[in-house]
């Protein structure tokens, strides 16, 4: 069964009837044209392409599966792409610097064709949201929370504003649920486990154990729970804290590195950052850091960004060493490398 939302067409059944569909949305002028930043093996990237050929559309990929915002600028103005599909600030942040500086030598990239732009896989901080619109006013912005198993929520942005980061409403049949298996009550600031109702995963293979855990049924639905931790607000929407397995245990307290990594990349001169664990006998774990900076680390010091840590988090969240990259590491699709990180502080402490 297909689902065509793109085309208004709702579900279709048989090849012919995708074809037929296709056909009368170029007839109408509202084929699509969609420029995918990731690899078409992150499923936002092969979602959004189908999506696009099911209108009769076209599909835009960057040359040899790398990814240039310069290129990528140049390829939305000359296909007139009506979409953009990236992965959180990953690959949004080089392409807000390359946006920033055609802007500033008098020759502004063209994105007057672009109406949503759509984002999933990683954190895409308010800030990058903000500023994109800047440049391209009349598009929409979906932030969606999901994993391979489905879509748990969303947030739509525009240039009137939108929520803040790691801030979704809950699609319909998701919840959030403690430690007993019971909804977290709304503005409570207890923390659950997101879970989403799902059909299609049958298991892991040769892992009974984590199957069991990861797939359960409750109330007669079957859910999936990605290891997503969250809090849930008093009007129902969600505060994504992390995943649980990147979750730090420093004395005692829980740290979530991608609230951390927020507040640092908020810092004017931080390009990227992933924050991390390590063994520490004192601490259990202490928290460490890779930055990248945007135009170099002249003026960017450790203490300066643990200062700025302090100003927005507690203390024990600031990262106890930091340590200045090139570039952060990420895999192809812009997920962050949490071992290729720990081994950078390894070399660097050894």
């Amino acid at each position: 069964m297909i689902v065509g939302p793109f085309i208004g067409s709702g579900e279709v059944s048989t090849a012919q009837e995708v074809v037929d569909n296709a056909g009368r949305a170029m007839d109408a002028g509202t084929s699509l044209t969609g420029m995918i930043l990731p690899p078409l093996m992150h499923g936002t990237g092969i979602a959004l392409a189908l999506g696009a050929l099911i209108t009769g559309g076209t599909v835009v990929l960057s040359p040899e599966g790398s990814f240039d915002p310069g290129t990528a600028l140049d390829a939305i103005a000359e296909n007139g792409a009506t979409f953009l599909v990236v992965v959180g600030d990953a690959f949004m942040r080089p392409l807000l610097e390359e946006l920033d500086e055609r802007r500033s030598n008098g020759r502004p990239a063209d994105l007057s064709t672009v109406t949503l732009v759509m984002s999933s896989g990683a954190m895409l901080s308010e800030g990058s949201k903000a500023a994109f619109l800047e440049h391209a006013p009349q598009a929409l912005l979906i932030d969606q929370l999901a994993a391979s198993e489905g879509a748990m929520g969303s947030s739509i942005t525009t240039a009137g504003g939108g929520p803040g980061t790691a801030a979704f409403s809950l699609r319909p049949g998701t919840r959030v649920l403690d430690e007993n298996d019971v909804d977290v009550e709304p503005g409570s600031g207890a923390t659950g486990l997101v879970a989403v109702p799902t059909e299609n995963p049958i298991g892991y293979f040769n892992d009974p154990e984590k199957t069991a855990a990861t797939f359960r049924t409750l109330d007669g639905v079957k859910y999936s729970f990605p290891g997503d931790h969250a809090v849930v607000e008093e009007d129902g929407t969600i505060t994504l804290l992390g995943r649980g397995n990147h979750c730090i245990n420093t004395g005692g307290e829980k740290v979530y590195p991608e609230e951390v990594e927020e507040v640092l990349k908020a810092h004017t001169k931080v390009m990227d950052a992933l924050v991390f664990g390590v063994d520490d006998d004192k601490w259990g774990q202490r928290i460490e850091a890779v930055v990248s900076s945007r135009n170099g680390f002249s003026d960017l010091t450790v203490e300066t960004l643990r200062d700025h840590v302090h100003e927005s988090l507690a203390g024990y969240k600031a990262p106890k060493n930091i340590i200045f990259v090139d570039t952060v590491p990420r895999a192809p699709n812009g997920k962050a490398d949490y071992r290729a990180a720990r081994a950078i502080a390894a070399e660097v402490s050894s």
